[in-house]
């Protein structure tokens, strides 16, 4: 009976010592990406086309390079306003910006931003949000 005992109690305490390397790792790096305007399917007069670009970008360890890109909806090669900037650890980004659109056609444009959580956006550890809205 002790020999059960005492092979119980060793099992018990090997199994225990056993820990799990995941307290170890290092977090995970959230990265998150707001478009806060213009707003998805928004409407701007040709007459008045100022546009205001609010962006909001975040990581939860490290937030790298964030790009904000508007262009004609369904062709990304005609670009009517390009920014990028670049995070600070933690700290919130916050982009803004007033974009004249009276000068380009009527039509559909798409509003893209991506944010990075690695240096020069490499790898897969980024957020991408998009959104159209119509100058007429």
């Amino acid at each position: 009976m002790k020999k059960l005992l005492f092979a119980l109690l060793l099992g018990t305490l090997f199994l225990s010592a056993c820990d799990n390397d995941d307290d170890n790792a290092e977090p995970t790096n959230e990265v998150s990406v707001i478009i806060q305007q213009p707003a998805a399917n928004a409407v701007f007069s040709t007459n008045d086309a100022m546009v205001h670009v609010h962006v909001d970008a975040g990581a939860t360890v490290e937030l790298h390079n964030v790009s904000i890109e508007i262009y004609e909806a369904g062709d990304e090669t005609q670009k009517v306003y390009e920014a990028s900037g670049h995070g600070s650890g933690t700290a919130p980004y916050a982009h803004h910006a007033d974009v004249d659109m009276a000068n380009f056609s009527s039509g559909d444009y798409t509003i893209r931003v991506t944010a990075c959580g690695a240096h020069m956006c490499m790898g897969d550890n980024k957020a991408i949000e998009s959104n159209t809205f119509t100058v007429q």
